[in-house]
């Protein structure tokens, strides 16, 4: 790893009513290796009666169809190095494969939240070509915007 901090943040996503969609994947680079240093969620839901979101963090071994792509950006702009991982936002056609569950967590959508791996000792690696994503399961519909900070 080169030490380069980055980010891959993503638009203004609707999460559909009543099913599971990635809403955000990162995918390393071949032969490049990636530390996730934090992964955050937020909405902007309007009932404080609504149900919580149930997020999960996965490993994908697939892109899944439908998906934007999206730009990751180095942490510091004055970085000259090009960064070599890359994303996708708002997978809404056919589901990526999930290989694994690293995480889940129920969110109201009036909130959000950001998870910070390292700090609780567990500190997640992306394997070169491999994927992480953010998904998003919720009862009624509602945007969010989701973000991966990582290292390179």
């Amino acid at each position: 790893m080169a030490g380069i901090d980055a980010y891959l943040q993503s638009s203004k996503i609707e999460c559909p009513a009543g099913t599971a969609q990635t809403m955000l994947q990162l995918v390393a680079a071949a032969n490049q290796r990636l530390v996730v240093d934090r992964i955050s969620a937020s909405f902007e839901g309007i009932a404080n009666t609504d149900e919580p979101i149930l997020i999960r963090i996965v490993r994908q071994s697939t892109a899944g169809t439908g998906g934007d792509a999206v730009t990751p950006y180095p942490a510091d702009e004055g970085v000259d190095e090009t960064l070599t991982a890359s994303g996708l936002e708002d997978i809404d056609g056919g589901d990526p494969t999930e290989t694994n569950l690293l995480w889940s967590e129920l969110v109201h959508p009036q909130g959000g939240f950001s998870w910070t791996p390292a700090m609780v000792g567990k500190e997640i690696k992306v394997k070169g070509g491999g994927r992480i994503a953010i998904e998003a399961t919720a009862d009624d519909a509602v945007d969010g915007v989701f973000r991966f900070e990582y290292e390179e």
